[in-house]
């Protein structure tokens, strides 16, 4: 901002005076005064306002533009960012649902499986007491 400024100033300031009057001329004989002093220099030329104004205000107006669009362009990646978070994690919940899923009902196919095995059991247990007994049968 200041480096604007500062050039603002630059731009806007007047010109260079003029150079001195030449020196009198000499005498030509002895006596003769010499001449007058030549006349000051003119005045410095007035600060002209050009159209480094109007090309400023579009520079600066091209800046904010640009600014906008960079701050819009963030803001979209952001957006962006937050959703692929939210996927992601939605994503994961989605896989630990499944994985418990996936885990109760292994345990209940243990649950089922042992249950089966001990109903085997129990028949093989009964299978074996009605054998015993019919051989006691038989013995008597």
């Amino acid at each position: 901002m200041e480096e604007k400024e500062d050039e603002k100033e630059e731009e806007r300031g007047g010109g260079d005076g003029g150079g001195g009057g030449g020196g009198g001329g000499g005498g030509e004989e002895v006596g003769d005064g010499g001449g007058g002093g030549g006349g000051g220099g003119g005045g410095g030329g007035g600060g002209g306002v050009t159209n480094n104004g109007e090309e400023e205000e579009e520079e600066n107006e091209e800046e904010e533009e640009e600014k906008e669009e960079e701050e819009e362009d963030k803001e979209v990646e952001e957006e962006k960012e937050e959703e692929t978070e939210e996927e992601e994690e939605e994503e994961e919940e989605e896989e630990e649902e499944e994985e418990e899923e996936d885990k109760e009902v292994e345990e209940e196919k243990d649950e089922e499986d042992e249950d089966e095995k001990d109903e085997d059991k129990e028949e093989d247990e009964d299978e074996e007491e009605k054998e015993d007994e019919e051989k006691e049968d038989r013995w008597e």
